[in-house]
């Protein structure tokens, strides 16, 4: 009974949060720009509103994180704190908007959290390619299927043991930082695409934290046309994703040309995460 009305009232209270927070507006381009400049003149009310018109964002962000062990208010809560460090350290002159810039802070805050809970992770490259293919398999099965395959389904698919499947989808905070999509073509594509079987059994330190955050930290320092190319069609700023031709019409260029934005992103990327130690090899089939 106790946990009944535990759940009921944790229920009462997101439902009469979502409701508080719907009631406020987005802010426009011209006014975060406004905004941020008094927020760095030191305006506590700018800060505010800042922080109070982006609190959708970190409960669409804090969503994706529902298969961990923390409860939603919990990680609104952690995600709504990477929120207001990124409204103190927001810079409106550097010409992208907030939320693509905040994105990162709130995903930050919200998997430190969740690691915290858990205890960082020291994962074997082999393990991190396993976890590749399940997540590839996953994918192809939900197209045909409609719907997300069972550890069963996926066994078969891939011709491994059932309860070697189970034992991978137990390491769910890695597999979610590798489904981050991060594509470089028509179809969404993810950390997990570009990381074939290494020859070697050399381990690296890898976590959820490494593996989400630089990515969206390396994409936020991108050229702004990449930058933007990135984050409108794969929803890294916690909205929809788009396609090709949206985000063409959007940039007022040809749906081509968003295609070779995107690969030129995805070199930059590549690049980036060669850069921080892993080789070619460990990276590309």
């Amino acid at each position: 009974m106790k946990e009944y009305i535990e759940e009921s009232s944790n229920t009462d209270s997101i439902h009469c949060y979502l409701r508080e927070i719907r009631q406020q507006g987005l802010m426009t381009a011209e006014e975060e720009v406004a905004l941020g400049r008094q927020v760095q003149a030191g305006d506590m009310d700018a800060r505010n509103t800042m922080i109070v018109s982006n609190l959708r964002l970190v409960v669409n962000l804090a969503k994706r994180y529902l298969r961990h062990d923390l409860p939603l208010l919990d990680l609104i809560e952690e995600g709504n704190l990477g929120l207001m460090h990124a409204v103190e350290k927001f810079d409106p002159e550097k010409g992208f908007r907030f939320s693509t810039y905040a994105t990162w802070w709130i995903r930050q805050s919200i998997e430190r959290a969740i690691m915290d809970q858990r205890g960082t992770i020291r994962i074997p490259i082999h393990v991190i390619k396993k976890l590749s293919a399940i997540l590839r398999t996953t994918r192809e099965l939900e197209t045909i299927l409609q719907r997300s395959p069972t550890p069963e389904e996926i066994a078969e698919s891939i011709k491994w043991p059932v309860s070697e499947i189970h034992e991978y989808l137990k390491k769910d905070v890695l597999v979610t930082s590798l489904d981050t999509p991060i594509s470089h073509d028509d179809r969404a594509s993810s950390l997990a695409d570009i990381i074939p079987d290494p020859s070697s059994s050399t381990e690296v330190a890898l976590t959820a934290r490494d593996l989400s955050s630089h990515v969206h930290q390396w994409v936020g320092l991108m050229p702004e046309k990449h930058r933007q190319v990135i984050f409108w069609r794969f929803g890294l700023d916690g909205t929809d994703e788009n396609s090709l031709k949206e985000v063409g019409d959007r940039m007022g260029v040809s749906r081509e040309h968003v295609r070779q934005i995107q690969s030129e992103a995805l070199e930059i990327l590549r690049d980036r995460i060669k850069a921080e130690g892993l080789t070619a090899d460990m990276l590309f089939d």
